[in-house]
């Protein structure tokens, strides 16, 4: 990398078409070798991987794949406001819990 970048520079300052040429074929050797190292890579990860989520965890790692936040500071229900985690886990257990009775109500009734 180092001698492409010597002859990029060469070539910029000169304009010899020479070291262009030069330049261009370390340039494509380069990205070659690259794209092979960075299969053999990949195919190391996901070959190696024993386990199904230490695979994941890698792969998301890879193509860095941050996991959101789903940390809940606070919570208002009904003008109330909820900082606790067990009262705000509670809050959401029983919204979701209320959900079927909640739909079941709206439905009309059938014969």
């Amino acid at each position: 990398m180092k001698v492409r970048d010597k002859l990029y520079k060469k070539w910029l300052i000169t304009r010899n078409y020479v070291f262009l040429n030069k330049y261009k074929l370390y340039r494509n050797k380069i990205a070659v070798i690259n794209k092979i190292y960075r299969d053999c890579f990949y195919n190391d990860i996901l070959t190696k991987s024993d386990n199904t989520k230490k695979m994941w965890d890698d792969i998301n790692l890879l193509i860095n794949k941050k996991r959101p936040s789903s940390h809940i500071e606070k919570l208002q229900v009904d003008n109330k406001q909820y900082v606790q985690p067990i009262t705000i886990a509670n809050c959401l257990n029983d919204f979701f819990c209320d959900v079927p009775s909640t739909l079941a109500v709206q439905l009309p009734n059938s014969d």
